[in-house]
């Protein structure tokens, strides 16, 4: 049976090549704002753009970024929650770019208007920034230090530079209505970084939760550690004036909820919450190695009901002893 983690890289790889050896095929699966609202009115493009890519070698490094990530996530979240996760970054990506590109066309701007998106890099952004949430400290290579949880500011600032080097022409007055030309990487991967965030940030609803408002996935968290305090002010205070309108009630309750939260661990001598994440990953790995190692010593001797209750039990609460193993082994 196919999977997401084989079916989203086979057909990103499929458009990406179908569109480079066919480029009259192009408007019909990628982006263009103008044809979602004039002319074809391609609404289906805000969801297909996200699984194509008009040059082949960028398609094809976005497969095999989406067939290591999506292998990683769908145990975890189970095939539905992925499918939706990808499915609401994509389309809220793409609506944010027809809003950006179409005040842009009211001011003045209209190139955008009328270039094509094809927006694969949007997914594996999305896709980045969901495996620094859930698996953060794990290096990408075993041996090498490069953690997972670098990746997402790592392909911002690869996606800056090639912005840089290989700038997007904008369309003349004179050129529009020709042979739509290839918009922009870096505003689809800006927005698709910012929209996932926030997705995962306060509304995904897995494990009876609403959102990740743990301290190890703020935004700030995204950046490298001398930029964090600028960064996060700069949010504490696009925050304030958000609580000051009254605008996102249920986001602020989240965010105080998770500094109340912090604020106790702080006052009862606990670990901060990155901390305590951190150890806690360590000391549930090391419960896992513990049941593996009793499986193969006790191959007949199976996990009864009781025993896997227990397990989730020291699963969400580790031990003292685990613990303590944990900051051994920090």
């Amino acid at each position: 049976m196919a999977t997401v983690a084989q079916g989203v890289p086979a057909v990103i790889a499929t458009l990406s090549l179908l569109s480079w050896a066919f480029p009259t095929l192009i408007p019909f699966y990628t982006f263009i704002p103008a044809n979602t609202i004039t002319g074809h009115l391609y609404v289906w493009n805000l969801v297909t753009t996200g699984v194509v890519e008009t040059n082949p070698v960028v398609g094809i490094f976005a497969a095999a970024v989406a067939l290591w990530t999506s292998s990683e996530l769908e145990p975890l979240w189970g095939t539905q929650e992925l499918v939706r996760y990808l499915l609401i970054s994509t389309t809220a990506c793409s609506f944010c770019l027809f809003l950006m590109t179409l005040f842009m066309y009211m001011g003045g701007i209209e190139g955008l208007f009328y270039m094509y998106f094809g927006g694969a890099v949007g997914t594996v952004m999305a896709l980045l920034v969901a495996m620094k949430q859930g698996n953060p400290d794990s290096n990408l290579v075993p041996q090498v230090p490069l953690r997972i949880k670098w990746l997402p500011i790592i392909f911002v600032t690869v996606s800056l530079l090639w912005e840089i080097v290989f700038p997007t022409h904008i369309p003349t007055d004179a050129e529009i209505g020709g042979a739509p030309q290839r918009g922009t990487h870096i505003l689809h991967v800006l927005l698709s970084w910012f929209v996932s965030w926030f997705y995962l940030r306060f509304y995904q609803q897995i494990n009876g939760g609403l959102g990740d408002t743990s301290n190890t996935f703020a935004f700030q968290e995204f950046f490298p550690e001398p930029t964090k305090a600028v960064v996060g002010s700069i949010a504490n205070g696009i925050f304030k004036v958000v609580s000051i309108t009254g605008f996102g009630k249920e986001l602020i309750e989240a965010e105080e909820a998770a500094a109340r939260k912090a604020e106790e661990e702080n006052l009862f001598g606990t670990a901060p919450s990155s901390e305590s994440d951190r150890r806690r990953q360590i000391a549930l790995q090391a419960l896992n190695d513990r049941l593996r190692v009793q499986k193969r010593e006790n191959p007949t001797d199976g996990l009864d009901v009781f025993d896997i209750e227990q397990s989730a039990e020291t699963a969400q609460t580790p031990s003292p002893e685990m613990v303590r193993e944990a900051n051994d082994n920090v």
